[in-house]
C-alpha cells in the first residue's frame, strides 16, 4: 500500500542556509553536526547503552529459564522492569 499526500510548506522563518544533521546509528548512537562556524559536532555512544540492554536481556532469560513451563511471570522478572 502506497499512500500520497500534499501539504502546504510552511514558512519558520529560518535561515535555509543553516543546516543540522543528525545519524542514528548503533556503535554510536547519534552523531551531530551543523553547518555553523564554531559547531562542534557531538557522538553520542551506543555502546553502555547496548551493553545494558544485553545484560538485562541475560538476566530475563535466565530467570525466565527457571520457571515452570505453565508460568509466564514472577515477582523477580516483574522487578526487572520497575522504575525505582
Amino acid at each position: 500500500m502506497e499512500v500520497v499526500y500534499e501539504k502546504e510548506e510552511t514558512d519558520y522563518g529560518l535561515d535555509p542556509n543553516s543546516i543540522a544533521a543528525i545519524d542514528l546509528g548503533i556503535d554510536n548512537l547519534a552523531t551531530l553536526t551543523s553547518n555553523q562556524p564554531g559547531f562542534i559536532p557531538v557522538l553520542v555512544s551506543g555502546r553502555i547503552i547496548k551493553s545494558i540492554n544485553r545484560y538485562y536481556n541475560q538476566r530475563k532469560a535466565n530467570l525466565q529459564s527457571l520457571l515452570p513451563a505453565h508460568q509466564k511471570t514472577s515477582k523477580r522478572l516483574q522487578s526487572l522492569t520497575k522504575k525505582k
